[in-house]
């Protein structure tokens, strides 16, 4: 029986002290976020820690976006977890716990999670040993939806050719599979699948893969580059028209000519506002014009970035209209 058949597999967020996730989990790799892995005869775990926050804002939003859950552990209140506070809540992140140190004011904190949505996070306990029987979970996930690999690497490997390191947000990925490059439109077929260095046929939703590509180039595949066999399901395009919710911590207006950095998957990619339309509602209709076509599921939330911010750098989120 193929191992993607007997195995549950999933993708969690630690946003924490780095040395706890190391506690949890063996780091396999470290790129613009860390990932450790936790493997059990019959799951395996991916761990995606913020590694490079908080000098990268993108190493944030890329951890948050990849987990199905979300292990919130506080130790401190300061910018640095407001800003962790704010993405949370601009990327819809219901799904989490939440674990606070010894040292922190509960009152304070409980202020501070007023109106986000953290506030209904419940509690877990940090503790590494029962953290990893926590996150093991027997039950195999759906891999229901549209097939949606993400990109975080390519290259070439001799002997191999083009290979890719990404994650099987949904959907389930398949040997000899057809394959759109979406945000190119270039057509490639999988070659082979390897999970944990191991070859498979086939890997669902919540697998870390990596998949041999025929007849393309790793310059094609760069990080945030989704594959998928239906492009009905997603929306790519050089200008993007989108309905943003913009924190109130925001104080200026947004209007044609500003550049930003969106945000969707692995993408974190230069944009700027030709035309922006408040509505009643406080939120605001804006079109997006990239350098280069930007991607998002149907349905997904896009994120605005204004990396000079005096604030906080993720300001305002909304899905494509």
């Amino acid at each position: 029986m193929d191992i993607c058949t007997v195995m549950s597999h999933r993708i969690v967020c630690a946003i924490g002290p780095h040395e706890w996730s190391s506690s949890i989990g063996k780091l396999g790799s470290d790129t613009s976020f860390s990932t450790y892995a936790l493997k059990r005869d019959d799951a395996i775990v991916s761990i995606i820690q913020p590694s490079k926050f908080p000098e990268k804002i993108w190493s944030l939003l890329f951890s948050i976006y990849l987990g199905e859950e979300v292990y919130l552990f506080i130790n401190d209140l300061n910018r640095n977890t407001a800003e962790v506070l704010i993405s949370l809540d601009l990327m819809g992140k219901k799904n989490g716990f939440i674990s606070v140190g010894n040292g922190i004011d509960r009152d304070l904190l409980k202020k501070v999670l007023n109106g986000n949505v953290v506030r209904d996070y419940p509690p877990f306990e940090s503790d590494p040993a029962i953290m990893r029987e926590r996150l093991f979970d027997p039950s195999i996930k759906s891999s229901e939806g549209p097939l949606n690999v993400v990109v975080d690497q390519s290259f070439n490997v001799k002997g191999i050719g083009c290979v890719v390191l990404g994650f099987v947000m949904s959907g389930t990925v398949m040997k000899h599979q057809e394959v759109i490059v979406l945000q190119s439109g270039i057509d490639t077929q999988i070659r082979s699948i390897q999970i944990h260095d191991k070859d498979v046929k086939e890997a669902p939703m919540g697998s870390r893969v990596g998949l041999a590509l025929k007849n393309i180039d790793p310059e094609q595949l760069k990080r945030g580059t989704i594959l998928t066999d239906e492009r009905s399901h997603f929306i790519s395009g050089s200008i993007l028209t989108t309905r943003m919710r913009v924190s109130p911590l925001w104080k200026e207006n947004i209007e044609s000519g500003m550049r930003f950095h969106a945000h969707h998957g692995l993408q974190f990619s230069p944009c700027e506002v030709k035309q922006a339309s408040l509505r009643g509602d406080g939120r605001v209709d804006l079109a997006l014009e990239f350098e280069s076509p930007f991607s998002i599921i149907k349905g997904g939330i896009m994120g605005l970035v204004h990396l000079d911010s005096n604030s906080f750098r993720l300001f305002a989120s909304g899905e494509t209209i």
